[in-house]
């Protein structure tokens, strides 16, 4: 009798409880799609100079809009109709975005997995937009955390018996490195624009398919309830180029050296802080034997080696091809 009367008071909830999950799973969709709705009501002039800054930073980084894209902003930016203009603007620039940010009126702050292709190379850095829907006109940095990047080894402490912090089955899940670009032309803060862009560069150690957790905040609480500051991306890691190393003494015997390989913003290749073994991650330089390689993504760098402090430091630029 009791469980008659369950089932029929259940049968009569659905209509209502369906109603409001509709409701509900319409206002998280709305939520979602928020991030890249397009955004009409902002000041077109500051928008206008602060993608402008953007594509500076691009360019800085080795990751410039074409020709093609450059000319839009520039139409864009000149539009008598600012309203088309700033349409435009996320015409050009949201397909670039790895991520959505959506900053609601109580400064809760919600992620979204962006248009851009979900493609990294291995040992190498990609640079990428997260477009900022700022609705409570917030002013604080804009920061961004991943389990994926959490270190892959510890300083010792000098303790004779120290408890683990880093275990073996963490490793293959760290192979990541975040950085939210802060520096000029683009400000460290977020402008407190309805809307922004911000650039995001990414380490990947590992080829293959992998996926990575991202965390936004805009300081400490910030975070939307139900985790929905927090984006899992899928992504199609490709290999880098494997150069041999053609290692010799003066007298043409096969030897060992010491490399450093970095960029042409100085940044040394592999990333140390996600080195693994045989290669160190407390000084800049690895050592290959003659026959040996290292891993590295196509591009121009320059080259410091040596056999050791007795020897003569040489440099070199190279180019490593597609």
């Amino acid at each position: 009798m009791h469980r008659f009367r369950a089932i029929r008071m259940f049968s009569a909830l659905p209509a209502a409880l369906a109603a409001a999950l509709l409701a509900l799973a319409a206002a998280n969709t709305m939520a979602d799609e928020a991030a890249f709705l397009p955004v009409s009501k902002v000041d077109a002039q500051p928008l206008h100079a602060q993608v402008a800054r953007v594509a500076e930073a691009l360019e800085f980084l080795g990751a410039p809009l074409d020709k093609k894209q450059l000319a839009a902003l520039d139409e864009a930016r000149n539009d008598s109709d600012a309203a088309a203009g700033i349409r435009r603007v996320q015409e050009v620039l949201d397909p670039l975005c790895l991520v959505g940010v959506n900053i609601n009126p109580e400064s809760r702050v919600k992620g979204m997995i962006g248009p851009a292709p979900k493609e990294l190379m291995q040992q190498g850095w990609t640079v990428m937009l997260v477009k900022v829907r700022n609705e409570a006109g917030v002013t604080a940095t804009l920061n961004c955390t991943s389990p994926n990047a959490e270190p892959v080894y510890k300083r010792s402490s000098g303790s004779p018996d120290p408890a683990p912090s880093v275990k073996p089955s963490d490793v293959p899940d760290r192979w990541l490195d975040v950085s939210m670009f802060e520096k000029p032309p683009l400000n460290k803060n977020l402008s407190g624009l309805p809307l922004e862009y911000r650039v995001i560069e990414l380490y990947c150690r590992d080829v293959g398919r992998r996926e990575a957790k991202f965390i936004f905040d805009v300081g400490a609480g910030t975070q939307d309830l139900g985790f929905r500051s927090e984006v899992s991306i899928l992504f199609n890691c490709t290999p880098a180029v494997e150069v041999v190393l053609d290692v010799r003494d003066v007298d043409g015997t096969p030897t060992t050296g010491q490399f450093v390989f970095r960029d042409g913003r100085g940044r040394v290749y592999p990333a140390r802080s996600r080195r693994l073994a045989p290669d160190f991650f407390f000084h800049d330089q690895v050592y290959r034997h003659n026959g040996e390689s290292i891993l590295l993504p196509p591009g121009p760098y320059e080259v410091t080696y040596t056999r050791g402090p007795e020897y003569r430091v040489l440099h070199k630029s190279v180019v490593v091809p597609d």
